[in-house]
């Protein structure tokens, strides 16, 4: 989900992986690299809309103290993994959470998390691309 500006208004854009991302990914057991495989294609849908001014949603990100978050990142590749990336004018903060759900302590994280669950919602689905994974560099 990316939540942005658009002129004076607010869009939100979610992109949706519509197959597992974790079936292309590959662990070689003896040097632990990772590789893609290139012959699985990973559906994506791409939808967007304004948010209205008056949205519970940009209320609370423009009140959340992202920096506070915890960092806490796993390397078990089974684990669900959150992951934010925000930015304004003055600085920016990079974070991620594996399993928040398990854990009692991280509220802000499943604030976020669950108020960004409705917020996919809003946007009609109406994108669909089918492309070919591509390796990184």
């Amino acid at each position: 989900m990316d939540v942005y500006t658009s002129g004076n208004r607010m869009r939100v854009r979610i992109t949706r992986f519509l197959a597992p991302l974790r079936e292309t990914i590959q662990i070689d057991p003896i040097d632990g690299n990772l590789s893609v495989d290139q012959s699985l294609i990973v559906p994506v849908e791409v939808s967007s809309c304004y948010f209205d001014p008056e949205d519970s949603f940009l209320r609370m990100i423009a009140k959340e103290d992202f920096g506070s978050f915890a960092h806490q990142l796993e390397d078990e590749i089974q684990a669900d993994h959150y992951f934010m990336f925000y930015t304004n004018s003055s600085g920016y903060t990079a974070k991620g959470i594996s399993n928040p759900h398990a854990k009692k302590w991280p509220e802000d994280w499943l604030r976020l998390i669950h108020r960004s669950y409705g917020v996919e919602l809003t946007p009609p689905r109406r994108l669909f691309y089918k492309e070919k994974v591509q390796e990184s560099v």
